[in-house]
């Protein structure tokens, strides 16, 4: 797997270093978290959601839309060989997982968006409305603050219907939750 992911056969790649596989790949995290291994003898972990690519590994085509990059969880173990001090790195592809987190994320926050929003206007419905006073009254009287309310209404709103029909008031109201929102 990690031939296929570096494009380094296994024979060029036994018996090198990290920077001699991946020259100018920024593998400075990647040698702070090796050294504490050595020096304290405890596990060390990156996780994928947090740093995503550790080694520049990618796949023959992206998954998902992404731009190919592997996401990578690695565990650093430490191990004593003889008199000498070595670590194994076990690298995981997590791609599949954290994109799809990512993708629940994102749909997640569309959600919530469309539950305080208007779908025709984009404009807060009453629900967040009443929500965002609370919250801005209560933030006024903590800080002594004056507050402005400002509501208008949209008078004799039934001719428009009646003249434009119900395709023309909702043009109309559009129109007037782009000015004002």
């Amino acid at each position: 797997w990690m031939a296929d992911a570096s494009g380094i056969p296994d024979e060029k790649a036994i018996g090198r270093t990290l920077p001699e596989l991946f020259p100018g790949a920024a593998l400075q995290r990647v040698h702070r978290r090796v050294r504490q291994v050595v020096l304290l003898g405890n596990q060390a972990f990156f996780d994928a959601r947090v740093h995503g690519a550790v080694f520049p590994l990618r796949r023959p085509s992206p998954l998902g839309g992404g731009d190919g990059s592997i996401l990578q969880s690695c565990t650093l173990t430490p191990i004593n060989l003889d008199t000498r001090r070595l670590v194994c790195i076990t690298v995981t592809d997590e791609t599949a997982a954290v994109l799809a987190e990512r993708r629940a994320k994102q749909a997640h926050e569309a959600l919530a968006l469309s539950a305080e929003r208007d779908a025709l206007t984009g404009l807060l419905n009453r629900a967040a409305i009443c929500r965002r006073l609370e919250s801005e009254l209560s933030r006024a009287s903590r800080y002594r603050q004056p507050l402005s309310i400002i509501l208008f209404d949209i008078d004799n709103f039934k001719r428009v219907n009646d003249t434009f029909g119900h395709l023309g008031g909702d043009a109309a109201l559009r129109s007037v939750g782009d000015a004002t929102g």
